[in-house]
Formats: C-alpha cells, structure tokens, sequence
C-alpha cells in the first residue's frame, strides 16, 4: 500500500489519493499496520493519515522515520495546512 503513495504531493492528496479511498484503505489494512511500522515506510503511512486525519497524523510525523525522499518539515506542512486540521498531542 505505501508505494502508491509515492510521492506524496498535494495533487496526489487531492485528486488522486480520495478522502474516501484513504479512509477505506487505512481502515481495512493501514491503521493496526502502521503503528508496528519502525522504518522510514512509517513516515509515508502517517502522510496518507494526514489526508483525512491531519489532527492525529500530525504528532506521529513529529517522531517517525521519515524515507529519504520526504522531509518532515513538508510532511508537517502538508498536514497542518489540511482545512480539517485541529492539532491534538505533542
């Protein structure tokens, strides 16, 4: 599931990655996946999180390894920038 969220930009957040395709893939498979995820994939995982969850990936971009092609300040800008966003935790 990651590599279709390569790389992960505001067109593909917008228009090709759906709100309701991502909240079905991270229901069904994603969210009791990634939090076993110890690798820079963790970072991808919690960027598709924060298309429809902003508020709950944002803490978790804050922490997790981040792929080689992906910086966190853009995974938190991406995030925070969401107009669902609330921030929640640290």
């Amino acid at each position: 599931h990651g590599i279709q969220q390569l790389p992960m930009t505001p067109m593909l957040a917008e228009y090709i990655r759906t709100p309701e395709f991502v909240t079905q893939e991270w229901d069904q498979k994603l969210e009791n996946v990634a939090p076993t995820v110890n690798s820079p994939w963790a970072g991808v995982l919690y960027s598709n999180l924060a298309i429809i969850n902003p508020g709950d990936a944002y803490p978790k971009l804050r922490n997790v390894q981040m792929d080689d092609g992906q910086t966190r300040s853009y995974s938190l800008y991406l995030a925070a920038t969401k107009p669902n966003f609330v921030r929640r935790g640290t």
